[in-house]
């Protein structure tokens, strides 16, 4: 086999290694996804019964607010469960948004999915903190908080 053929045969298994791989790495993340629905329930200051919440940050302007569907477990030892009720979510969204209107950055709704495509929560921040979702067992999620310098980094502009 002439040294050519050799080499296009060696870049097409070697591509091959590459994306199975890759796919095998990311079968095991979810995906957090931009969502109009979730920014107007957030900014109705809607309080979803079937919904554990938890924040990342400050308690009077959160990094983040997620809310994770009561049939999973949120592996975590940073966010902070929160009962809310409307009117402190109402307070917390509020607040969140005076904030955003300082530095002229909108707030998000994002909905969170699973690795296989299915909806296991919600989150609302800036569309800059966004993060990343992972599957840590059976019904069991690690999503990752966004940057603890979420609102000064923008502040300082």
């Amino acid at each position: 086999m002439d040294p050519v053929s050799l080499m296009i045969i060696l870049g097409i298994v070697l591509g091959m290694i590459v994306f199975l791989y890759g796919r095998y790495l990311s079968a095991n993340y979810g995906e957090i996804l931009p969502s109009e629905e979730v920014t107007r329930a957030f900014e109705s200051h809607e309080v979803h019964p079937g919904f554990v919440y938890y924040t990342s940050g400050p308690d009077d302007f959160p990094n983040a607010i997620i809310g994770i569907d009561e049939k999973w477990t949120l592996v975590t030892d940073t966010w902070k469960k929160k009962d809310f009720s409307p009117e402190a979510m109402k307070e917390t969204v509020e607040n969140m948004r005076h904030r955003a209107s300082t530095i002229l950055l909108p707030l998000h709704g994002f909905v969170i999915l699973d690795n296989k495509k299915f909806p296991i929560g919600i989150w609302y921040s800036l569309m800059e903190a966004r993060t990343r979702v992972k599957m840590a067992g059976e019904r069991e999620a690690v999503v990752f908080p966004p940057r603890s310098d979420t609102w000064t980094r923008y502040e300082k502009r």
